[in-house]
């Protein structure tokens, strides 16, 4: 590996977070906090997150769509507000008394009559 390698390794975004997730990981297993056994999975994700190259074109198409949904944030925050003052301009409907609507019981059916 040259130290063109290297320094374009160490300046990914996955390594960055390979080394936030390990520090703290280490720190706590050297000073028996955890036990190594409860420090693997840590450790693990520490590794994956070290090896795992950064995805250039996946983090421009992202800055595209952050980009291109930034412009519609004040058109959001003005339909919002107009619904709140819609709302607020609004006539509460009178309350609405309940009405007890009391039916008589069906007729009880008529049975033919044996002869």
């Amino acid at each position: 590996m040259n130290m063109t390698t290297f320094r374009s390794w160490l300046g990914q975004v996955t390594t960055g977070i390979g080394a936030l997730i390990a520090a703290p990981v280490v720190i706590a297993l050297l000073t028996h906090q955890i036990t190594p056994e409860q420090a693997v999975p840590g450790i693990v994700a520490a590794v994956i997150a070290l090896v795992w190259p950064e995805n250039k074109t996946l983090a421009a198409s992202a800055l595209t769509v952050a980009t291109d949904a930034e412009v519609l944030i004040p058109q959001f925050l003005t339909a919002y507000r107009s619904g709140l003052q819609h709302g607020a301009q609004t006539t509460v409907p009178p309350t609405v008394t309940p009405v007890l609507i009391v039916a008589a019981p069906p007729a009880a059916p008529a049975f033919p009559q044996a002869a």
